[in-house]
């Protein structure tokens, strides 16, 4: 049986009146229901749905009469087939609009991928050290394996980390019922040490020997400078005046002077200390009443002997080198391009403030350029780290180390009451370790030193 279906439109023809049925012919017995176009966000058309003339009669399948079905199945029916009108639709393009949209959204979608797989909110909890049962709930991303919180900072750098106790010996010129003190360090006595003929020998400014001495005389009332001289092994104290004239003498004696410093230091080779020269030292005599000492590592009770002579030292820059047999300890790396520091960027100082070993405080990079000891005076040379992290006496000698645990410089000096805190960039330490003279030293130290001490 042939049927008809109106004109069909060719394939490049395109319909006037977009979503409209062709015009029905007039044998046509139903009218087909008029079917908008829709498209979806790309513009791609959507299939509409089958007008209400092409449906089964009596609505649902289930509910057909026998009648109906007969009706349906039957090839001899009279009743004309129901026909299902064709709808020409027209693409409609994509705007700019939606493609940036969709762009967009594609990035969003794959940039929370990555970090949802980077940070992995959901992996367990790592229990095999608590024995505790594992957690799935969300944890923060932990921090980057090369950045060290201040806790780990501790475990990592205390090890390394020492009390020195610095013993000095000396004798000192006294003088009945005055006080006599150095012109150059009014804390200090006239000190002398023994020469290699066991004689006494003055030492100042920094162990500067001489036959000769300068002080003062302190009373209550007046400073009478004086001049100290050795009469063969017996100190004679001239009294002169303001003009240089002769006042009197005062014939002194010797007394043994002792004194036992507290400092910091870290070890840059197993058995090898670095501190601050003038943790080592005393004003008037340098490094010649220095006899030796004890280290004592963090967390560990024993104490270890220093030998009776530094390795070497630096004056210009405060550093010292001292040997300790027997330690084998682990080192500190260090990081000797300072000058990448920025202001802001987290610091720690490690040490033993007033005595106290194993301490640690946190503080900043305070200033992107180096100072000299004197911060307020531009023409020193340009030897320290400015920072804020907590210093005090005792401290000194112990290292200034970045979050990854790297020295960065060595804790010398507060300025203001320890308000503005300076530290020698590391790079002197290289050098210092550096010159062949220390090697051969240090080389030796370690063939000639046969002690293994436990401790005590």
């Amino acid at each position: 049986m042939s049927q008809d279906r109106g004109d069909v439109p060719s394939d490049g023809e395109r319909l006037s009146d977009r979503g409209q049925p062709p015009e029905d012919n007039q044998g046509r017995n139903t009218k087909p229901s008029q079917v908008a176009a829709s498209y979806d966000m790309f513009g791609n058309p959507l299939m509409p749905a089958a007008p209400e003339s092409t449906r089964v009669p009596g609505g649902d399948r289930g509910n057909l009469d026998q009648g109906d079905r007969g009706n349906i199945l039957s090839s001899n029916s009279s009743a004309a087939p129901q026909t299902v009108p064709i709808v020409y639709t027209e693409k409609k393009p994509i705007s700019n609009n939606v493609k940036i949209a969709a762009l967009v959204g594609s990035i969003f979608a794959v940039g929370a991928l990555v970090f949802v797989l980077m940070a992995n909110p959901f992996k367990p909890a790592d229990t095999s050290k608590t024995g505790t049962t594992a957690n799935t709930g969300f944890r923060m991303p932990e921090l980057p394996k090369s950045t060290l919180s201040p806790h780990d900072i501790f475990k990592t750098c205390g090890p390394s980390i020492v009390t020195l106790q610095i013993q000095t010996k000396a004798y000192q010129v006294v003088i009945p019922k005055l006080e006599l003190v150095s012109l150059y360090a009014p804390d200090s006595p006239v000190l002398a040490v023994l020469d290699d003929d066991d004689k006494p020998v003055f030492c100042q400014q920094g162990g500067k020997k001489s036959k000769t001495a300068a002080g003062v005389i302190v009373t209550s009332k007046v400073k009478i400078p004086v001049i100290v001289k050795l009469v063969g092994t017996t100190p004679i104290v001239i009294l002169i005046d303001e003009g240089g004239k002769f006042r009197g003498k005062i014939t002194g004696a010797f007394e043994k002077y002792t004194t036992i410093s507290t400092g910091s230091g870290f070890f840059v080779r197993p058995d090898v200390v670095v501190t601050n020269y003038h943790v080592v030292s005393d004003t008037d005599l340098g490094t010649e009443g220095y006899l030796g000492g004890t280290a004592q590592i963090t967390d560990n009770p024993a104490k270890y002997a220093l030998t009776k002579k530094p390795i070497a030292f630096d004056k210009e820059h405060d550093l010292a080198l001292v040997f300790v047999p027997g330690t084998n300890a682990k080192t500190l790396p260090m990081r000797t391009d300072v000058g990448t520091l920025t202001v802001g960027e987290p610091v720690y100082a490690l040490g033993s403030p007033k005595g106290v070993t194993g301490s640690l405080s946190e503080g900043l990079i305070s200033s992107d350029k180096l100072r000299g000891k004197d911060p307020s005076n531009p023409d020193l040379p340009k030897l320290y780290l400015q920072h804020t992290a907590k210093i005090d006496h005792g401290n000194s000698g112990g290292p200034l180390v970045n979050n990854k645990g790297e020295v960065i410089g060595v804790n010398t000096a507060g300025v203001g009451n320890f308000t503005v805190n300076l530290a020698v960039v590391s790079k002197f330490i290289d050098e210092l370790l550096a010159q062949p003279a220390v090697q051969r030293d240090i080389e030796k130290l370690q063939k000639d030193t046969q002690t293994d001490l436990k401790g005590g």
